[in-house]
């Protein structure tokens, strides 16, 4: 375990990370852990997906463009 932190949650929730963590044999630190690491990356793929709207509009691009150049980059093209 890292440095130790004292964080505020609800009785609701922390009972709700107990009840899970014990279920999957883990605990509630764990999940915790788990449940920040996954919101600090879902933050960094929605910046990469603005990112790649902005290129997309300043590129005129559309939207519905981006599945078309996957495809393409993916066939090597």
């Amino acid at each position: 375990m890292g440095t130790v932190k004292n964080v505020g949650v609800s009785d609701k929730l922390l009972a709700a990370m107990d009840a899970a963590a014990k279920e999957q044999g883990k605990t509630a630190d764990d999940l915790f852990e788990e449940a920040g690491q996954r919101l600090l990356a879902h933050k960094g793929l929605n910046a990469l997906i603005a990112r790649g709207r902005s290129h997309a509009a300043r590129a005129g691009r559309k939207a519905s463009d981006a599945v078309q150049a996957v495809r393409e980059v993916r066939r090597g093209k």
